[in-house]
């Protein structure tokens, strides 16, 4: 028979290993109410500029210009209050946060592109307003939650 003992200090640095990933795995992603606020201005903004009659031959253009906004100014949001909390973007959070809006911004635009060169214009907005749910069908995606003022996306992967 050959030995079969395992050293304790070996398993016991698999069992930190373990609890370690464990711990990186369990972490959540704070969305502050703020940045919700700020987006909803942006595409009320843009709602409001795609009704003047001078700009509505232009309405995809500025839906698209007020996502990359909103874009930016959401990850900037994202980024402070991370920093404010002390919490780490990079890894694994950051990761899993990406993975479940992926598959939204895929789809979205894979179809606008199909009705673009198609010529199905009309079609885009609500393309786009029923594609908002798809990230929600991801393989372990988690509940959203919101308390206090933040939204929390909790990630199971």
């Amino acid at each position: 028979m050959g030995n079969t003992t395992v050293r304790l200090d070996s398993h016991a640095a698999a069992t930190l290993r373990y609890i370690r990933s464990s711990m990186e795995g369990a972490v959540v992603l704070a969305v502050p109410g703020s940045a919700g606020i700020v987006l909803g201005t942006i595409g009320l903004l843009a709602a409001a500029l795609c009704f003047a009659p001078g700009l509505r031959k232009y309405w995809l253009g500025i839906w698209l210009g007020a996502a990359l906004i909103g874009a930016v100014v959401g990850s900037i949001l994202i980024v402070r209050e991370s920093s404010l909390r002390d919490l780490r973007l990079a890894g694994t959070p950051l990761l899993k946060f990406a993975l479940c809006l992926s598959p939204s911004l895929g789809a979205g635009l894979v179809m606008t592109a199909v009705h673009w060169f198609a010529g199905n214009l009309h079609a885009i907005p609500g393309t786009w307003r029923g594609d908002d749910g798809t990230s929600r069908s991801w393989p372990g995606a988690g509940p959203v939650t919101g308390d206090s003022g933040h939204w929390s996306v909790s990630r199971s992967m």
